[in-house]
């Protein structure tokens, strides 16, 4: 048995200034196999809001959403199911589209992300890791049906791994057809 429920309120605060916020509760019963009650994905409460805003032609975005996960959670991977842990994660970026002109448009990108869980011997969340993402977005406007959107970011942070925190970082690139409405 699942429930989920959403409120929120989205609207123009001015004439180019939009404002979203929305907040999901969502409980999920544990599931049963063979007449065992395994972990699942438990009670978890979503908060997001969003700010846009208009200056000359071009539009700014800045964001905020806090994920709470109450119990654990399994989830199935491709090497068989993973036990997330009673966590948080809070993450807020903020995001700039310049046109370039009629077709094109280049949207710089940053996001800060920041994660907290509970081990197997405390219900207390600790601190499991941060990361900060830098992209860059072009998207291209090839007929009125179709674009091309090329996007490339840079991630780096951190993992708490037992009594350390663990480096990481890396690339991505990506490039996506678009069917447009």
């Amino acid at each position: 048995a699942e429930l989920r429920v959403r409120t929120g309120i989205e609207g123009a605060l001015a004439s180019r200034t939009y404002l979203r916020l929305a907040g999901v509760f969502a409980r999920r019963e544990k599931d049963v196999r063979g007449g065992t009650t395994q972990n699942g994905v438990g009670n978890r409460f979503i908060g997001y809001g969003a700010l846009n805003q208009g200056f000359g032609s071009l539009t700014a975005t800045a964001y905020a959403f806090d994920v709470f996960r109450s119990n654990p959670q399994v989830e199935a991977t491709a090497t068989g199911a993973a036990l997330l842990p009673r966590g948080n994660l809070f993450s807020t970026g903020l995001q700039v589209t310049y046109p370039l002109s009629a077709a094109t448009s280049l949207t710089p990108r940053g996001e800060y992300r920041l994660s907290h869980q509970a081990d197997e011997t405390s219900p207390r969340l600790r601190y499991r890791g941060r990361s900060v993402r830098a992209g860059l977005t072009i998207r291209h406007r090839l007929s009125r049906r179709f674009g091309v959107v090329v996007q490339g970011s840079y991630l780096t942070g951190q993992v708490r791994q037992g009594d350390s925190n663990v480096p990481f970082n890396g690339f991505r690139a990506e490039l996506h057809l678009e069917l447009l409405p």
